[in-house]
């Protein structure tokens, strides 16, 4: 098997022009097939587009900041902000395992129980949902967010990690 060549849109597009231009002065000996030659591979050069963070590395970004010694010594509440892994993809043995202890679509990705303040209000606890650019809530993730607001608990949905971090500074700023 011939291996393969791999060639720009660039590339193509010069080769025709060569190609159109020898037509042009009537010289015998032109590639007159297709380019590019069979079994190749054409590729269109692309633009890199800005690469927007993932729910993961917004998440993480926020727990290194709020696992640093600076950030519990100010807030001491912060020891007890923890994740819930319910989301991602699994192994479905793993899948059935979390299912059989508990683990429900719809919980937010981070909780805090413990008591705050935010907007002047005063709340018992905050549900954090990160998610990337553009993404948006399950059904089940709303239902949670209203039963657990009915029950004055703060919920809120990060986009970045710099307002995870000032939403949650100013929860327990006392």
């Amino acid at each position: 098997m011939a291996k393969r060549r791999i060639f720009t849109e660039d590339q193509i597009i010069e080769h025709n022009k060569r190609v159109a231009e020898l037509r042009g002065k009537n010289i015998g000996a032109v590639h007159t097939g297709t380019f590019p030659p069979c079994g190749a591979i054409s590729i269109k050069a692309r633009k890199k587009k800005a690469v927007e963070p993932t729910e993961h590395q917004i998440q993480s970004a926020f727990f290194d900041w709020a696992r640093n010694s600076e950030a519990v010594k100010l807030y001491p509440d912060l020891r007890w902000i923890h994740a819930i892994p319910n989301g991602g993809a699994r192994h479905v043995v793993a899948a059935v395992k979390f299912k059989r202890e508990g683990v429900l679509k719809g919980i937010p990705d981070v909780g805090l129980p413990c008591a705050g303040y935010y907007d002047g209000n005063k709340y018992c606890g905050i549900w954090m949902e990160f998610k990337r650019k553009g993404g948006k809530q399950t059904p089940e993730q709303v239902e949670f967010f209203d039963f657990a607001r009915s029950h004055n608990q703060l919920c809120l949905i990060f986009y970045d990690t710099e307002s995870a971090i000032r939403a949650v500074s100013e929860y327990l700023h006392r």
